[in-house]
């Protein structure tokens, strides 16, 4: 009898056997601990991993300063001329007619090429700001730019990558040189499509729940966003050397000029100026910040760097004396109610007991606080403000009583004796 035969297994193709081959994982060889160890080959290792890091970073800076020096030479792949921008949001087509400045451009919000050509253009303005020192020489120039290039670039590509990532419904700003206007060159970030509610939330800092106001929402979201295209543009035209909140306060003052050379209805107008102005207001207070402080600008007919001056100090001094107060005066208010009805009930004791009755700035300032309040409390219908809150139980009277600090310890210790001199180590002579 014949021995059974074996089949023979199926040959596998070509394809298949050099995919096993691209498929195996190879295991490292291990390496011997003489070798490991040893410190020249350490050093060695760590030379590479620095090399091949410094090949890629600078590989990376490379790419992103051509495509930044890319969006340069064409600004149209991340921004729009201003006219043309407000005409497609259904605004005026020529209001770039009043500014100075000759090349206004607004950001595509959502342009992934924008942080680059932010980091470029804040370039950009320092080395012209460096190259107009007319007391440094050339030598100093370079050096300078050479220092504070990455720092600029990097901190710019940064902010505008947040900007992509984590946006803010009204983070508007302009990015400005502070060139001749017919030679400078002006980027805007528009706000997203103002919503009213939000607008009211995190400008003013105001629970928007049942705010009702004299006009349709549609008409103050429309007017509210030229407010802030018109304000924007008009940092664009503004020197650069001045406080800020003198600048913002021209920025809001001749925002709402335009708006009313332009036609608008003066009761839209009146309503949308009070929305403004007591936010204003309100953010700072509540927030304490000094660089938007524009309501008291908006209140009198000029302004002067000493009225911005004094207005920044009063907002601001009214905040940490009512954020003191708040945690003196703990016990008289429910531990639910929000900081900012505490300081509005803190505010009107303030008034009631007199204690910026001989402080002007101080008094302008609880007004104005308090005017705001009762304003947004009308528009919600009188449901911000407990009127039958009993403000008797707050004591503010503190803030106008002598200092009394932990007692003094003046006296000096008596002076103790030293004690005694350790005894000579006797010598051993072997």
């Amino acid at each position: 009898m014949s021995e059974p035969t074996q089949e023979k297994p199926e040959k596998k193709k070509f394809t298949e056997r050099l995919r096993n081959i691209f498929r195996r994982k190879a295991k490292p060889a291990p390496v011997p601990a003489a070798i490991y160890n040893d410190k020249r080959v350490q050093k060695a290792v760590i030379k590479s991993r620095r090399r091949r890091f410094l090949k890629r970073f600078l590989m990376t800076s490379v790419a992103a300063a051509a495509i930044s020096a890319g969006t340069h030479y064409a600004p149209d792949t991340v921004s729009t001329p201003f006219n043309q921008f407000m005409y497609e949001q259904g605004h005026a087509a020529d209001l770039k007619t009043h500014f100075h400045a000759q090349n206004t451009r607004v950001y595509d919000r959502w342009n992934p090429l924008y942080p680059f050509h932010l980091a470029g253009q804040g370039v950009k303005i320092t080395w012209q700001e460096i190259d107009g020192n007319e007391q440094s020489g050339a030598f100093s120039k370079g050096f300078d730019k050479a220092i504070t290039t990455p720092i600029v670039y990097y901190s710019l590509l940064f902010k505008g990558g947040m900007d992509l990532i984590f946006p803010h419904p009204i983070d508007a700003y302009s990015l400005a040189n502070n060139a001749p206007h017919a030679e400078r060159e002006v980027f805007i970030r528009p706000p997203k499509a103002v919503n009213l509610a939000d607008f009211i939330s995190d400008f003013g800092r105001v629970s928007p729940e049942h705010i009702k106001f004299k006009h349709p929402v549609a008409q103050l979201e429309k007017t509210l966003f030229e407010y802030i295209m018109l304000h924007e543009a008009r940092h664009g035209d503004q020197g650069k050397d001045v406080a800020v909140s003198l600048n913002e306060s021209d920025a809001d003052r001749y925002a709402f000029d335009v708006l009313a050379a332009r036609g608008n209805k003066p009761e839209l107008l009146a309503e949308v100026r009070a929305i403004i102005t007591h936010s204003r207001t309100m953010s700072s207070v509540l927030g304490g910040g000094t660089s938007h402080t524009t309501s008291g600008a908006l209140m009198r007919p000029y302004q002067t760097p000493y009225h911005a001056y004094r207005d920044e100090a009063a907002l601001q001094r009214l905040h940490k004396v009512l954020g003191d107060a708040a945690t003196m005066n703990s016990d008289a208010f429910p531990e639910d109610m929000s900081r900012g009805n505490r300081y509005v009930y803190l505010a009107a004791a303030l008034k009631k007991q007199g204690v910026p009755a001989n402080d002007p700035d101080m008094q302008l300032a609880v007004n104005m606080f308090l005017s705001a309040a009762g304003f947004f409390n009308a528009a919600s219908g009188g449901t911000l403000i407990d009127p039958h809150f009993d403000i008797s139980k707050i004591n503010v009277g503190y803030l106008q009583e002598q200092y009394k600090p932990v007692k003094d310890k003046l006296k000096a210790p008596e002076a103790s004796p030293r004690p005694p001199a350790k005894p000579a180590a006797a010598m051993r002579i072997s």
